[in-house]
């Protein structure tokens, strides 16, 4: 219910960068060996990463998203209250005859 919106996004985003860090790291960690092993490898050689860091994205717990979502869902019963409040005692006050 609550997977979209502000917070979601920047929770998207913490985790993108987190796993940009560390496909960059083992990017020129692997750079570098391959270096070492070829003294004449250069960038426009084929560097082989198929054994990178994959990016899993962990969405929020249940939790976690119900207690974000709570307020709002609180807020929209509290004014259905109300308004059916009102339109009982609108119905109770009308004149039959």
């Amino acid at each position: 219910m609550s997977l979209t919106g502000f917070r979601s996004r920047e929770r998207w985003e913490q985790q993108v960068n987190a796993y940009q860090n560390t496909l960059w790291t083992y990017a020129w960690a692997r750079y570098h060996e391959e270096e070492k092993k070829n003294l004449a490898f250069s960038v426009n050689d084929f560097l082989d990463v198929s054994t990178r860091p994959r990016f899993p994205y962990l969405p929020p717990r249940f939790s976690e998203r119900l207690a974000e979502a709570l307020p709002y869902a609180a807020m929209l019963a509290g004014w259905n209250l109300v308004f059916f409040a009102a339109a009982l005692v609108g119905f109770l006050r009308f004149d039959v005859r």
